[in-house]
């Protein structure tokens, strides 16, 4: 009794030498914006998480996003991180568990007659010598170190699982701004065609004028450069056009070069743009949204990994215990290999102490906490930025509409203009000359008009990008 109350004592005493004081950490703090907080006090939201582009119901958008998301080469990078994530996982479980090697080694020894006893070998020749053996050993996990590593892993995967939704947002927000700016080219195109024609009837007319003396030459070369510089937006319109489709092709990785084509050329003749008219109710945003942005909760999942990445380094400031065994056949004559002579083997236990390494095991625990604390300062950063992103996105949607309407109230007034022209025209009362130009500035107003309409449509999906693509608005979606 006595014996064993001295091998536990001095087993305690043991282990206590060996091991070491952790150090303390300062760990940062991390920010929360308060649950009641709206980034704006008006219409409430409903959200969703996947497809939100589905709420502006163009089949089009539809299907340039759903290629891009199938050949995006980032998307697939994201996607081979993820699946990489998982093998780590994996790869990590096995080391927590027993290992155990099988080893043969076969060797031709020249043996002299003082390195063993001659009756075991003849002095001065080649002898084989074989050997066959199971050896294994499995490391207690005491401290939790092995648990620590695997949950780390799990954290890093979700956070390239977020990755991935991040990189996701941005091809499916980048494609609709990209395919928006391309329908409103094309309402641009048109106006511009139109009001070239009307130039050029003014052009004749001011000419007819000049002959008999009641037109200027000044009035027709301001005419005549308004049209010059509409043939130059015309240039600059189509040079936007194929940039867009180059971008749409890159995003795409250049392999759907024809459906893009097809894609866009579906929409040549639209009169209504109903994707540019669609008008999302943004308002009011809770906090608790723009905490659920793919890279706020990336950062936040980096954190929790470096938390558990942080007990792991923990553990090593503790003793670590094994228990190693091997099982085989040894024998220097191949023949007697499996003879019931050669077995051998042995089981026993290690035991390692910190102490002889405290240097790098301290070092390793204060950069795991000074990780720990970038990770925190980059997601009070990016959560920071956020709130600030959000809350400037609501106020250029909402003044982008409020333009819009003005917009719409201008084009009004100078439909009126142009109508109470016209029929003064066809009364007899006015010429067609000022009937044109009144139908030119109605026109240009169109053009401001749409201008605006496709700001607001662009502002919108600013606005989906920094709420992390949960938005849809209106009467869409799910609660």
């Amino acid at each position: 009794m006595e014996n064993k109350r001295i091998f536990l004592v001095s087993g305690f005493m043991l282990f206590y030498l060996g091991c070491m004081r952790v150090p303390k950490l300062e760990i940062n703090n991390i920010e929360t914006i308060s649950k009641n907080q709206n980034l704006s006090n008006l219409v409430k939201l409903k959200f969703t998480e996947n497809n939100w582009w589905e709420v502006y119901g163009d089949e089009n958008l539809n299907k340039l996003i759903n290629i891009s998301l199938e050949t995006n080469k980032t998307l697939q990078i994201a996607f081979l991180n993820i699946e990489k994530s998982s093998e780590i996982i994996n790869l990590l479980k096995s080391q927590n568990g027993p290992n155990i090697d099988l080893n043969g080694v076969l060797e031709r020894q020249k043996i002299s007659r003082y390195a063993s006893p001659s009756r075991v070998l003849n002095p001065y020749r080649y002898t084989d010598v074989g050997q066959l053996e199971l050896g294994g050993n499995y490391i207690f996990d005491l401290f939790g170190k092995f648990k620590a590593l695997v949950k780390e892993a799990n954290y890093q995967k979700d956070a390239m699982i977020l990755n991935s939704k991040l990189v996701e947002l941005t091809i499916t927000t980048e494609v609709s701004q990209l395919y928006g700016e391309y329908l409103y080219l094309q309402l641009v195109e048109k106006n511009i065609n139109e009001r070239r024609y009307l130039l050029s009837e003014i052009i004749m007319m001011l000419e007819e004028k000049i002959k008999i003396g009641t037109g200027t030459i000044d009035e027709l070369l301001v005419i005549q450069n308004d049209l010059s510089n509409l043939n130059i937006s015309l240039k600059q319109n189509n040079y936007e056009r194929n940039k867009i489709k180059n971008n749409l092709n890159l995003l795409t990785g250049f392999k759907a070069t024809k459906n893009i084509e097809e894609i866009l050329n579906n929409n040549e003749n639209y009169s209504d743009i109903s994707l540019l008219n669609k008008n999302l109710n943004i308002n009011e945003v809770s906090s608790e949204v723009v905490e659920k942005r793919p890279d706020i909760q990336y950062y936040l999942c980096l954190i929790k990994g470096q938390q558990e990445h942080l007990k792991s380094l923990k553990a090593d400031f503790y003793p670590q215990f094994s228990i190693n065994g091997r099982y085989g056949f040894d024998s220097v004559k191949l023949g007697d290999l499996f003879e019931k002579s050669s077995l051998s083997g042995l089981i026993g236990s290690g035991i390692t102490f910190p102490i002889f390494h405290g240097g790098a095991i301290k070092s390793n625990y204060k950069i795991g906490g000074v990780d720990l604390n970038i990770f925190i300062e980059n997601y009070n950063e990016t959560l920071l930025n956020a709130f600030n992103n959000v809350n400037n996105s609501i106020i250029k949607a909402k003044t982008a509409n409020e333009i819009l309407n003005l917009s719409n109230q201008n084009l009004n007034k100078s439909t009126k203009i142009y109508l109470r022209e016209k029929e003064r025209y066809y009364l007899g009362s006015s010429s067609k000359y000022d009937y044109l130009v009144a139908k030119y500035n109605l026109l240009t107003i169109t053009l401001t008009k749409e201008e605006s309409l496709y700001n607001r449509y662009l502002q919108q999906i600013n606005l989906i990008n920094a709420l992390g693509g949960y938005y849809v608005g209106g009467d869409y979606g799910k609660k």
